[in-house]
């Protein structure tokens, strides 16, 4: 399985979507085939205070707290980055991102990215 990506970047904030951008992890001898994003179901204002950690409810799925949203071939990552469309404006969101290849999904990160609109 891949290793995790540690960072997601945000390229571009606007009212309603945000473009991001990651570094590809060690694939560990096997070609990344996929990209999985997962976004908080809520904003953080919707929410108060957020529990930092997402929760596995089984190996491949998270609890409610975060939802996959999107799976982008490596090659579709057009300009090295992913539009993220839907959001409400001047909100706060957690995503993360997890690389897939012939292992399986990729380790995910202890803490998901906090983005801004």
């Amino acid at each position: 399985m891949p290793d995790e990506i540690k960072q997601v970047f945000v390229v571009k904030s606007w009212e309603d979507f945000i473009e991001l951008s990651w570094d590809a992890p060690d694939c560990n001898n096997s070609e990344i085939t996929e990209y999985s994003i997962y976004k908080s179901d809520k904003t953080i204002f919707d929410i108060g205070t957020v529990d930092m950690s997402i929760q596995k409810e089984d190996e491949n799925s998270y609890n409610h707290s975060c939802t996959k949203v999107a799976t982008v071939k490596p090659e579709d990552k057009k300009g090295g980055f992913f539009k993220l469309e839907g959001l409400q404006p001047s909100c706060a969101y957690y995503v993360l991102v997890t690389a897939t290849n012939g292992l399986g999904e990729g380790y995910k990160t202890e803490t998901p990215q906090m983005v801004m609109t």
